[in-house]
């Protein structure tokens, strides 16, 4: 898979289906986690609020978060522990994902601290 690639899929389930083979008839989260240190994320890359995330990009090669200060987990994990994780990132749209690359966190430009237990 190459950067800016298209899967036409209109839900989570059906991204991870096309990718990976999976075979859920629904995925609500926006993580899946892929092995022990990747994880695939799928979210609207838009400015607009979900869930206490905001997620929008700064320029080509920079996606921006701002989230909610009560959130210390994502998917049972503090966010510290999965600020170290891989991430393979979807931009969701209506009717399919553009797949934008493979992403580290910048730890230190980021103000992810050691939230959670």
């Amino acid at each position: 898979m190459k950067k800016g690639d298209i899967i036409y899929a209109d839900t989570n389930a059906e991204l991870l289906n096309n990718i990976i083979g999976t075979h859920y008839n629904q995925w609500m989260k926006t993580i899946y986690f892929y092995g022990d240190n990747a994880y695939i994320w799928m979210v609207n890359i838009d400015g607009r609020e979900r869930a206490g995330w905001r997620n929008w990009f700064s320029n080509d090669y920079i996606i921006e978060e701002q989230l909610d200060t009560k959130v210390v987990s994502w998917g049972g994990i503090p966010l510290s522990e999965m600020a170290k994780k891989t991430r393979f990132v979807f931009e969701k749209n209506d009717g399919y994902f553009r797949f934008l690359g493979v992403y580290k966190i910048d730890q230190n430009k980021s103000n992810i601290t050691n939230t959670g237990k």
